[in-house]
């Protein structure tokens, strides 16, 4: 899906962007095209894009890199993929966040499991909304277990929770999509 960036920017854009799709390779490779490509866009004032995964964007090569950068926009897309409060990407995904101007993420589906999934996109987003410790967070939000703090068995003040979302989030429904029609098929395979 990264390759498609390139064409959606060539499309889409108002203005010409240089964009280099990072797909394949080491992360030393990945960091070092990092390097060239932004130190090359400075040069020649281009609009620089980089396109990466989210399993290597964390890694420390290529985290380091980003983060010796100043960031105009960084986009999480289908960022439900950085919920986890505690993962090396979803903690590398909020710093490099905090490098950037602007921040934007986008998911079809933020909260796919539960409330709880919404700190970690919002500590990338804006730590404004929430904070930064999830401990706070799961407090103010979740009814913890007779097994511990990390046994959630419910959740409270939910439309606080939905409130302060809602500051923050856009809400989009087929409405305002143009998808085509919905269409089934049922394939036969051995």
């Amino acid at each position: 899906v990264r390759g498609v960036w390139r064409r959606e920017f060539a499309k889409h854009a108002s203005v010409p962007f240089s964009v280099l799709v990072l797909d394949g390779g080491t992360t030393a490779r990945k960091s070092r095209e990092v390097h060239e490509h932004l130190t090359l866009c400075r040069v020649r004032a281009e609009r620089a894009v980089v396109v990466v995964n989210y399993e290597s964007a964390w890694r420390e090569e290529l985290l380091k890199e980003f983060l010796a950068w100043d960031w105009d926009f960084v986009v999480c897309d289908e960022s439900a993929r950085i919920k986890g409060h505690d993962a090396k990407q979803s903690k590398a995904a909020a710093e490099i966040g905090r490098k950037a101007g602007m921040r934007i993420a986008l998911s079809g589906t933020p909260l796919a499991n539960s409330p709880m999934d919404a700190f970690a996109q919002l500590r990338f987003l804006d730590p404004g909304v929430f904070g930064t410790s999830y401990y706070r967070f799961r407090n103010r939000y979740a009814i913890s277990g007779p097994f511990g703090t990390d046994h959630i068995v419910g959740f409270r003040n939910q439309e606080e929770l939905a409130q302060k979302l809602a500051l923050v989030t856009l809400q989009v429904g087929s409405d305002v999509l143009d998808l085509p029609p919905e269409t089934h098929q049922d394939i036969e395979f051995d």
